[in-house]
Parts: structure tokens; C-alpha cells; sequence
């Protein structure tokens, strides 16, 4: 077996621990179906998470978030944050930047600190927005490429051109 494989089950088991509480295991080990040897790994892993205990508060909120974290980890790559090569060439090529001011007034409308110097083109500013935009944190970073169209996606666009390319 590979070490990947080893560190990558671990890590699952220690996940599962820090997660639930030890009555999760025993209730989960109690389900109809559960073969003897599961059965006996959910008990070992009741008795290696902790003696019971009623979870304050506090406990709960922060095992609900562990598990956001764990989902949104598990989430398809287009659903994570794009990188900013992504983000420039979804500037590039949305028909709203056709020109270096519609980059200059996007960015100032949305607090982004965008300057141009007197030679700047298109690309040089592009590339300083989608800089921009990747250094904002991640929830302004979701309103900012919600702004740009971004989720209107490739193939829905791509359907578009196609069908306008047919008039034409």
C-alpha cells in the first residue's frame, strides 16, 4: 500500500473523530444491515473518540463547521475559488471589458484598487483586476465574479455564439 493511501485513510479516520461524538459510532453501529466486523470498527472508534458527554453549544457549531469545511473541500474545482489565470481570461473574453475604461470603471465601481498608467492595454489592466479580484477575501470574491457573469458559464455562452454566428 502507498504512504498517499495510508496518510489519506488516517486522515479520514481522524476527521470522523474530531466530527462526531462517540454516541454517533454506537448509533451508527446499531443500524439495521451493519456486518459484524463494521459494526465492531464503529464501537472501537466510540471508545477512541471519548467517553459520552452532552456537547455544549460551542461544540456543535464548531462540528457543524468542520463538516462545511469537509464539504466544501469535497465540492467539483469549478465551485472552488478560480485562480487568477481563470479570472483573466473570463475578463478577456466577456464581451462587458471591450476596452480598457470598461476594466478602470468595473474596478472602480466595486473598490478595487485598479490604476492604469499612460501606456497600459487592455491585457496589463486585465491582468491588474483579476489580481485585484483574487486578493479580496472570499465571500467579496464570490459577489465580485457574480458580478462579472461568471457563473453564466462557457457552454451557455458558447450556445449563444453559436446560435447568433447562424443569423449572421
Amino acid at each position: 500500500m502507498k504512504n498517499s493511501n495510508i496518510h489519506a485513510i488516517l486522515s479520514d479516520v481522524h476527521r470522523l473523530l474530531s466530527q462526531y461524538a462517540p454516541d454517533d459510532f454506537v448509533a451508527a453501529s446499531r443500524y439495521s444491515g451493519v456486518s459484524a466486523s463494521i459494526r465492531s470498527a464503529l464501537l472501537a472508534l466510540a471508545r477512541e473518540a471519548g467517553p459520552s458527554r452532552q456537547q455544549s453549544p460551542y461544540e456543535l457549531r464548531r462540528r457543524q463547521g468542520l463538516q462545511q469545511n469537509v464539504d466544501s473541500k469535497r465540492r467539483p474545482s469549478e465551485r472552488q475559488p478560480p485562480t487568477r489565470d481563470r479570472i483573466l481570461d473570463a475578463i478577456l473574453k466577456s464581451p462587458r471589458f471591450a476596452n480598457s475604461r470598461a476594466i478602470l470603471d468595473y474596478a472602480s465601481a466595486h473598490g478595487l484598487n485598479v490604476h492604469a498608467k499612460p501606456k497600459d492595454g487592455k491585457e496589463r489592466l486585465a491582468r491588474r483586476l483579476a489580481a485585484a479580484i483574487e486578493s479580496v477575501p472570499d465571500r467579496a470574491r464570490i459577489d465580485l465574479l457574480a458580478a462579472l457573469d461568471w457563473e453564466k458559464g462557457s457552454q451557455t455562452q458558447g450556445w449563444i455564439d453559436v446560435i447568433k454566428s447562424a443569423r449572421t
